[in-house]
């Protein structure tokens, strides 16, 4: 039997990242346990119809796939998205409208573009996009309910169903991410590929319909209260076709040159970095959420606030990792507030030690950034300026969770940690 990694060990990244694959795969178990009773009890349902052999498929899936292939499924934000959505309805009645539109998205829970082998599967369309568990390729331009894809060596046979229309894509690499355009109006398609990050599966992009979350304006600032999950986001001026990925890639290219460690955790937990603008009167830098684990939004184009950003909400990913592996803080400790620097409302004290870990990441990573030598004067003194105002923020937190926090015996080492962290932090780097 293989050690159980300890808190202390999971909180900063390794090379190899063999600890954090553990925690990864822990929490695959888990979703694999709750899919199978969620496609098992939909089975049980009469009137499925045709909704009933794509849960014989997913069944299957979690037999057949090999533990590669589940870490890419089951750690997908589509895929877990639609779990948190199937287990938090109030009734599986074929009558529910969640429930159906559900059920439409779950071609695409037991489906990948391309196929997985050579054949055919059928697709229910979005908002006339179809896509696969992963984020990697969407169709849009779908007239009709549905998209057939039949594979056949390295090209696809797209059909609409409403329009007949047929497109054979050829010639294209289908492991890099991209997005295909298909017109029934003059049997065209054209291929746009999506950037990802060096040595990934990681994409940059805001096409994927389940992923265009909404965030209702009239919402506190700032606050994910405002998320609306019952509703997509189809606005332009929300999702533009037209974005700039190059900040996000020069991000991820400072990181995994100069903290390698970490960016090898993001190849392990990320999938896609959606770009989108803030509402009106909103400041937010960006934001992730447990429902859709492997995505995080991100609100800014300046390169030291997406860095920050970026490093911010992957190590949020992490940690809700690290929290379904080991409970680090004891329960009962969210009827006590406190005034922290890094939020304007008072916080338990759960959400001031995620905002410890996430922000003493962030600045390691500038740290280190800082020393590569890559950054010209200017960005220089503005990341230096930033990695200050992080370890203040640190420092305070801590102050706050050495004096209130009910620690687990095993999450007795995060205190440990960031004391080590503010220890060798607290210098001014520029």
């Amino acid at each position: 039997m293989t050690k159980r990694p300890s808190i202390g060990e999971l909180l900063e990244p390794t090379l190899d990242g063999e600890a954090t694959i553990k925690i990864i795969d822990s929490a695959i178990s888990s979703r694999e346990s709750e899919l199978r009773l969620i496609a098992s009890g939909l089975m049980d349902i009469s009137g499925l119809g045709e909704f009933r052999c794509l849960f014989e498929r997913i069944i299957q899936n979690l037999d057949d796939f090999s533990l590669d292939y589940k870490r890419e499924w089951l750690t997908s934000p589509i895929v877990c998205s639609w779990i948190n959505s199937m287990c938090s309805l109030e009734s599986w009645s074929t009558g529910n409208k969640k429930l159906h539109r559900l059920l439409r998205l779950s071609s695409s829970i037991a489906n990948k573009i391309p196929p997985s082998q050579s054949g055919k599967i059928e697709l229910n369309s979005v908002n006339g996009c179809c896509f696969g568990y992963t984020a990697d390729i969407v169709v849009r331009g779908v007239i009709g309910p549905k998209l057939i894809i039949e594979k056949s060596n390295n090209s696809m046979l797209l059909t609409d169903e409403l329009s007949k229309t047929s497109f054979e894509v050829s010639d294209h690499d289908f492991s890099k991410p991209c997005e295909i355009v298909i017109s029934a109006n003059d049997n065209q398609f054209k291929i746009h590929k999506k950037p990802t990050l060096t040595g990934s599966r990681i994409t940059v992009r805001n096409d994927v319909p389940t992923l265009k979350l909404m965030l209702r304006s009239d919402a506190p600032p700032g606050r994910l209260t405002g998320l609306n999950y019952e509703e997509l986001d189809n606005s332009p001026s929300t999702y533009s076709e037209v974005i700039d990925p190059l900040p996000v890639v020069n991000t991820a290219e400072w990181l995994r040159t100069s903290w390698p460690e970490e960016y090898n955790d993001w190849l392990k937990t990320m999938h896609v970095i959606v770009q989108r603008t803030a509402p009106d009167g909103w400041y937010v830098g960006g934001f992730s959420l447990g429902a859709y684990q492997g995505a995080f939004w991100l609100c800014q184009t300046d390169p030291i606030d997406v860095f920050d950003q970026c490093v911010h909400e992957q190590s949020h990913i992490k940690l809700r990792y690290i929290q379904e592996f080991s409970q680090i803080i004891k329960d009962g400790q969210n009827n006590e507030r406190f005034q922290v620097p890094w939020r304007t409302d008072l916080r338990p004290i759960s959400g001031i030690y995620e905002g410890v870990y996430v922000n003493s990441h962030s600045a390691i990573a500038i740290s280190k950034l800082v020393d590569s030598g890559f950054l010209d004067s200017d960005l220089l003194k503005g990341f230096a300026e930033r990695h200050k105002l992080l370890v203040d923020h640190v420092s305070i937190g801590n102050s706050i969770l050495k004096a209130n926090a009910k620690f687990t015996t095993q999450g007795a080492d995060f205190i440990d940690w960031t004391d080590s962290f503010i220890s060798k932090h607290s210098k001014i780097l520029y």
